[in-house]
């Protein structure tokens, strides 16, 4: 909820907090980061759930993919 209004500092908060995360917490904070500007950090989470062993679902890959590089604010 957090993340899709756009507080992301307290969405990572919680999140990190969080003992265990399912994929729809993952998909939560990936889209929330994508939606918001912060692609890297969607794809640092992403590979962040390969490196867990957790298996991203359909869902985890559209929001992956809906963040637009041209609007990335890390940069």
């Amino acid at each position: 909820m957090y993340s899709k209004c756009g507080r992301l500092e307290k969405a990572l908060k919680i999140f990190e907090i969080s003992g265990r995360r399912s994929v729809d917490h993952w998909n939560a904070m990936i889209g929330g980061l994508a939606v918001h500007g912060y692609g890297r950090l969607a794809l640092h989470l992403f590979q962040e759930m390969g490196r867990r062993s957790l298996r991203p679902d359909d869902i985890t890959f559209i929001k992956v993919l809906t963040f637009d590089k041209r609007k990335t604010y890390e940069e």
